[in-house]
């Protein structure tokens, strides 16, 4: 339980409480008229007033990743401002339409200078984030039911995004139970969500836990059978509510069969349109791109290209795709040093990478805010918990 502290109360603490709210208005109000736009500058605003307030060489002090998601801001509003000369957002003026397109990177770097301040609000974080996955399980629920009485078992839909991108730090925790009841919620939501990426993150997930277990958590002392053990209710669990839905079971496996023929569900015909127009954009638009979301502004037709790194390519050129490399170099580089540390934190850190790259692939974490500001903040915010457990990254 977190322990109620007078400092709790403080002026600075307003702005913690604030920036949350801000991030779950933005990331679930975004189908309301554009308030996520509106909700996106005002965090900017309480960003940059925190900053002005108590920044006293926290930024000095930022790790190799803060300092590489200062250099994506600014890449953002270069990229941006030509952007949004040649692609208006009718409606929007720059400052909402850079606010949005930066959330996943001020709201981070918030939050990472003010666990610095204060290591105890860390746990302020994580429960922030508990309630953001609640929250998800209900959009999931909520988005099935709604669809199974329009359309039937068989409609899918994206909602699960909300469970999958804050489950990292519900992975956290230290008592396994709350980790298996985590999985096993966002394995029904996955499940009836019918996401063929979705299945192959829980599946993996599954896995690199009893990997985990089984060799890499040195707390744990039980012998090995009595691990595989503590598997077992979450798997019956699981077992006797997808089986209750026999027709959806056989509409998954379809699903799975069919990956080859429907093309991912005409992301290959998707990409090769991505590419077409790549091959035709002016030589300058190779360096800084075109700007947040103007691939949908161009295409009219599809919102985003469902995949990072087209998506980067076309939003923000080659030096976009320059700083993704290196920010998957980064983490790459953490997961090494957590794994020759036999830290606990490598199960969580292995299951967020894990799940930023599956989405690299067949989604697009950068335009799609309202659904990877969990996941996006994961990574700066996990190298304050890491430094404060004095696990030196270098």
């Amino acid at each position: 339980m977190i322990k109620v502290k007078k400092k709790m109360f403080s002026f600075e603490y307003f702005f913690l409480y604030a920036q949350f709210l801000f991030i779950l208005f933005t990331c679930f109000l975004y189908q309301r008229d554009g308030l996520h736009y509106t909700t996106a500058a005002v965090s900017l605003f309480c960003s940059i007033f925190y900053w002005l307030l108590y920044w006293k060489g926290e930024y000095l002090k930022i790790p190799s990743m803060g300092i590489l998601y200062i250099l994506w801001g600014i890449l953002i509003a270069v990229s941006s401002l030509c952007g949004f000369y040649f692609y208006p957002y009718s409606g929007y003026n720059y400052l909402t339409y850079y606010a949005y397109s930066t959330m996943w990177i001020h709201s981070s770097l918030m939050l990472y200078v003010f666990i610095k301040r204060n290591p105890d609000a860390f746990s302020l974080v994580k429960y922030f984030y508990i309630l953001f996955f609640i929250v998800g399980v209900y959009m999931n629920y909520h988005t099935y039911q709604l669809l199974r009485n329009v359309i039937g078992f068989d409609s899918q839909y994206n909602a699960f995004y909300f469970v999958v991108t804050p489950l990292p730090f519900l992975l956290l925790s230290k008592k396994k139970i709350h980790i298996m009841l985590a999985l096993m919620f966002t394995t029904l939501c996955v499940v009836f969500s019918l996401k063929r990426s979705g299945f192959i993150i829980v599946a993996f997930l599954f896995l690199w836990f009893v990997v985990f277990l089984l060799f890499l958590d040195s707390r744990m002392k039980h012998r090995m059978w009595r691990k595989l053990l503590m598997l077992l209710p979450v798997c019956l669990a699981l077992y006797i509510l997808i089986w209750i839905n026999g027709d959806m079971v056989d509409y998954i496996i379809r699903r799975i069969n069919h990956i080859g023929v429907d093309g991912g569900s005409g992301r290959d015909d998707l990409f090769k349109y991505a590419l077409n127009l790549l091959d035709r954009m002016p030589f300058e638009c190779y360096i800084f791109g075109n700007g947040f979301g103007s691939f949908h502004e161009v295409t009219k037709s599809y919102s985003s290209s469902h995949n990072d790194w087209l998506e980067i390519m076309f939003s923000y050129g080659i030096l976009g795709i320059l700083l993704f490399i290196c920010m998957h170099i980064l983490i790459l580089r953490n997961i090494f040093i957590l794994l020759r540390n036999k830290s606990y934190y490598l199960f969580s850190y292995v299951a967020a990478y894990f799940t930023f790259g599956v989405f690299n692939l067949v989604s697009s974490m950068i335009y799609y805010q309202f659904y990877s500001i969990p996941l996006l903040s994961y990574f700066v915010i996990a190298e304050s918990f890491i430094h404060k457990n004095e696990i030196k990254l270098k």
